[in-house]
């Protein structure tokens, strides 16, 4: 694949991919997804970001209207909500009418691929380190709790957080989404997970734990995922990185190839 064929095929599966994985969140049990060719947006019952975010905006025609109602729709019961602004996002001008609205830029991440064709090697594993994948039978349940703990979800919406994720199906046969943790004195202590879509896999839900931190797992998680996604076949990866993120994942091998903007009434660290 010639180099701007490569750059340009990333770049479109930068959105499609972040679109097709972060619309489950709109499919669990007492959630809304609207789903149109030019806008997707979710709602769960959970009223705190990322939880209720417009993900894809490309209106032309009766803006203003269309804006307004579905602020009011994910505002609703005052539910907090975010809006994210994508390369391809319409109108251009869309960030004004949102910062109109008492919408700011709350934060920006850079999106990143890479080829999966020249992977580096995955490095040893730390001592005491072991590595598995999340499945109905091993470390789900972990796994809910690692997430309920980075996003700071208080405990009376952990059964909301069940049912909301129970769409993604990690590690079942036949699902887009698969998940890894590092293990450490039998407590996970680093994940990561993987969105599949038609041309590309995504990378998403990196986190470690402050006693594990400084030990590289999130580049051997990372790593670990990208080498199980090429023996499936997939040649293309993204990634969303935060700023701080941003040289591990560059020392992984991708290349920066947009910045995503998220809107929001409150201030938040994605």
């Amino acid at each position: 694949m010639e180099t701007l064929n490569l750059k340009e095929s990333l770049l479109r599966e930068l959105e499609v991919n972040f679109w097709e994985g972060w619309a489950y969140f709109g499919k669990g049990e007492h959630s809304t997804l609207v789903e149109t060719e030019n806008v997707i947006w979710f709602r769960t019952p959970l009223p705190m970001i990322p939880y209720n975010t417009v993900i894809k905006f490309q209106v032309t025609e009766n803006v203003e209207k269309e804006i307004d109602e579905i602020i009011e729709k994910c505002s609703a019961g005052g539910h907090d909500f975010a809006w994210v602004i994508t390369p391809s996002s319409e109108p251009r001008d869309l960030n004004e009418r949102l910062e109109k609205r008492g919408l700011f830029e709350a934060e920006a991440f850079t999106g990143m691929g890479r080829s999966l064709m020249d992977l580096p090697e995955i490095p040893e594993l730390p001592s005491g380190i072991k590595i598995t994948e999340v499945n109905e039978k091993e470390g789900e349940e972990e796994f809910i709790e690692f997430a309920t703990w980075r996003w700071s979800i208080p405990e009376k919406y952990h059964n909301d957080y069940r049912d909301m994720i129970a769409p993604f199906a990690f590690g079942r046969p036949g699902s887009k989404f698969s998940a890894w943790q590092a293990w450490m004195d039998g407590k996970p202590v680093s994940k990561v997970a993987v969105s599949r879509s038609k041309n590309s896999v995504g990378i998403y839900a990196v986190a470690t734990k402050p006693e594990a931190r400084r030990m590289g797992l999130a580049g051997i998680l990372t790593l670990h995922a990208l080498h199980q996604m090429r023996k499936e076949g997939y040649e293309l990866a993204v990634l969303h990185s935060t700023p701080m993120a941003e040289s591990l994942y560059a020392s992984l091998g991708f290349e920066k190839l947009a910045n995503f903007y998220i809107y929001a009434k409150t201030e938040l660290h994605i």
